[in-house]
């Protein structure tokens, strides 16, 4: 096979995954971070993330823990979206998620609003013996006052609120935040994350399902274009004027 041909391919592969995207694509989708050091923050801004029309969400994360100990007796922070800030020491959050201090559970928090009350409170649901030391799939997803936790693709558990969920579209959101000063957490937890999905909305128990067998790493699409790149080049008189890669 010439490279031209392996070119031609590539190219005609890249125009047709951009015109199903076009079409076919989930806009309310959004991959907010690959693979990470879960003992470094990672900042995601809120801009980056598309918005809902209403209170629905669906966030997504793998998550490994390789070693328990690391800060035992603090809350190990997965990810936190603050009311006005990404940041330990700015609740209600909308939501934070983290590692119970000293029990293998993952702890939910979300604010919420009251009937008759304009300010929010936090209200909490606990996912019970998540496994350690091999990688599992987190979701929570909300769909009014409903949240519905899974794990490795199955619903573990629906936690009803006593109010609408609090939604700041406006507020960064922090992956695996530093303590912030606040001795009750620890900077991360030791281990990694992976596929961090956000989605406007929330989803369905054979979404979550299929969500999971995707599985952690990345495609096939996406390893081919980290194996291979196109280079464009404007020729003139057979010299190259000007050239970029994709």
């Amino acid at each position: 096979m010439s490279t031209q041909t392996i070119v031609l391919g590539i190219i005609i592969v890249i125009i047709l995954y951009v015109l199903y995207l076009y079409y076919f694509g989930d806009s309310s989708k959004k991959s907010l971070v690959g693979m990470h050091d879960a003992t470094t923050p990672s900042l995601v801004s809120a801009g980056s993330m598309p918005p809902g029309a209403s209170v629905n969400y669906t966030f997504s994360i793998w998550v490994y823990v390789s070693d328990w100990n690391y800060g035992i007796g603090k809350f190990k922070p997965i990810f936190v979206r603050g009311q006005k800030t990404a940041d330990l020491e700015d609740p209600p959050f909308c939501p934070m998620v983290k590692f119970d201090k000293n029990l293998n559970n993952i702890v939910i928090e979300q604010a919420v609003y009251s009937k008759g009350s304009e300010t929010p409170k936090l209200e909490q649901a606990t996912l019970e013996n998540v496994p350690l030391q091999k990688w599992t799939n987190i979701i929570m997803s909300i769909n009014n006052r409903a949240l519905d936790i899974y794990l490795d693709g199955k619903l573990i558990k629906t936690k009803y609120f006593d109010g609408v969920p609090m939604v700041n579209s406006e507020a960064d959101l922090v992956l695996t935040p530093n303590s912030s000063g606040n001795s009750e957490y620890a900077d991360g937890f030791k281990g990694y994350t992976a596929k961090f999905m956000y989605y406007a909305r929330s989803v369905n128990p054979r979404e979550a399902y299929e969500i999971y067998q995707e599985g952690y790493g990345s495609n096939w699409l996406s390893d081919l274009f980290n194996k291979y790149k196109i280079k464009i080049a404007f020729m003139k008189d057979q010299e190259e004027l000007n050239s970029f890669e994709i």
